[in-house]
């Protein structure tokens, strides 16, 4: 038996935005902004070629573009090494993200009751793209703030529900071939290449992520077109009308 103690094994972490190395180091700002023009690009041409819609929606749109400039600035604040600022701004955004939750299933709600669709209507399985962002959103955002104090998991935790909130403009995409579940897929390679580059292994945040992601949407796919859900939800809907 050697004589000497062994050295414990160095655990391998992030380290800081100011730490990293070129491209690395911008990682997350670019991250934010890539998801600013997704869904500025996704929501636009709906939203001034459809139909008008609702007071509601617009509430919503405004505060999903709040939340998004709050995710740049806090990538940006990072970058920057003013942790100060970052974390009174991170304590603002609980509020800011719990009244998105609301408002996604206010929006959600409304819609359902206003068109009142009949038994055979696709909203009924747009119904469950509606709940996988219901479900994801907070699940991240929550998760992200109770990591607060281990960045590793809450840098992520926020880009990922960030990322929840893009989908809604990557379905709004027609004209482009991939479902939006597959463009969100492809949003999460970065993830990993990000892991790859500055630690050299993949967190256990992105792979429960996605594995959470994936799930919901095997899950929307199985269930989509499925007669008892439309059913269930159409006694509901016609029930509240």
């Amino acid at each position: 038996m050697s004589l000497h103690a062994q050295a414990p094994a160095k655990i391998r972490r992030d380290p800081t935005a100011t730490q990293r190395r070129p491209p690395w180091r911008y990682f997350f700002v670019t991250l934010a902004i890539v998801y600013v023009v997704l869904a500025l690009v996704g929501f636009i041409p709906s939203y001034f070629t459809g139909p008008p819609v609702p007071v509601l929606a617009d509430v919503h749109g405004v505060l999903l573009l709040a939340w998004l400039a709050l995710f740049y600035n806090q990538a940006r604040l990072a970058l920057a090494g003013d942790m100060q600022k970052h974390r009174i701004f991170g304590l603002r955004s609980i509020a800011l993200a719990a009244v998105i939750w609301v408002s996604m299933l206010a929006v959600t709600v409304t819609s359902m009751l206003r068109y009142q669709p009949e038994l055979d209507s696709y909203l009924y399985d747009v119904l469950l793209v509606e709940f996988g962002l219901l479900l994801l959103f907070p699940v991240f955002a929550v998760w992200g703030f109770l990591a607060r104090h281990r960045p590793e998991e809450h840098r992520r935790l926020m880009a990922l529900a960030t990322l929840v909130l893009v989908q809604a403009g990557l379905d709004r995409m027609h004209w482009q071939p991939l479902p939006g579940p597959m463009l969100v897929w492809i949003l999460l390679v970065p993830f990993y290449l990000f892991d790859l580059f500055t630690r050299r292994r993949i967190h256990f945040v992105t792979v429960t992520a996605t594995a959470l992601i994936v799930a919901s949407h095997l899950a929307i796919i199985f269930l989509w077109g499925w007669p008892a859900w439309h059913r269930y939800w159409f006694g509901v809907v016609h029930s509240l009308a």
